[in-house]
């Protein structure tokens, strides 16, 4: 059993978005802590049931702490749970080394010129 004065002293945001919690008796820890006065449960799969499924959990939070509950609206086509497409690279330039492409004594120049030789 936690101990109201002393566990969790400095929490005071409590961040439970998009987390696989299931029934709200599984939040009931935490009108028990003293400090906190923010819980988010966006995501969750008893929050998204609507306010009936969470609505003895915001009451327990509102009477011991005078805490917030926030549960923000999710789209329905869940874009959260998608990979982001990678970006396109330029490996595929076509002239992958472009001065490989000058001649041999284009090169000998370039040489010669940088380290005065011949």
């Amino acid at each position: 059993m936690l101990n109201r004065n002393v566990d969790f002293a400095q929490l005071q945001e409590l961040d439970f978005s998009y987390n696989i919690v299931q029934e709200q008796e599984a939040l009931w820890f935490i009108p028990q802590t003293k400090h906190v006065n923010m819980l988010i449960i966006t995501g969750n799969p008893f929050a998204m049931q609507g306010k009936e499924a969470y609505a003895q959990l915001e009451a327990n939070l509102n009477n011991a702490l005078s805490a917030a509950l926030i549960n923000d609206e999710v789209n329905d086509d869940k874009q959260y749970l998608r990979k982001i497409p990678p970006k396109k690279s330029y490996s595929n330039f076509p002239y992958p080394n472009p001065i490989k492409l000058l001649s041999r004594e284009k090169q000998q120049e370039i040489k010669g010129e940088y380290l005065n030789a011949e």
